[in-house]
């Protein structure tokens, strides 16, 4: 298929409130949170990002970027902070 804007956001662990627990997600959550500090440079992707800065990112991304483009974790923050 040829689409005008092919957007793919790979954010690392989703971070926020859910309905649904997960034991494992959890404790995933409460590590990436305790050693986030210490992901810097290249590393800095695998941050926890909260889900309603993705979903921020997703609405912001379809609306001003065409083509084809990939996001990772720590673009995608970046971009939620930008105004």
């Amino acid at each position: 298929m040829k689409f005008r804007t092919l957007i793919i956001l790979r954010p690392s662990i989703l971070l926020g409130d859910r309905n649904e627990r997960r034991r494992g997600e959890e404790v995933g959550k409460i590590l990436v949170m305790m050693i986030g500090i210490f992901l810097v440079g290249k590393l800095s992707r695998y941050r926890g990002i909260e889900g309603k800065n993705v979903a921020k990112v997703m609405v912001k991304a379809i609306n001003e970027k065409s083509g084809i483009e990939i996001l990772e974790s720590d673009k995608i923050h970046q971009i939620s902070k930008d105004k």
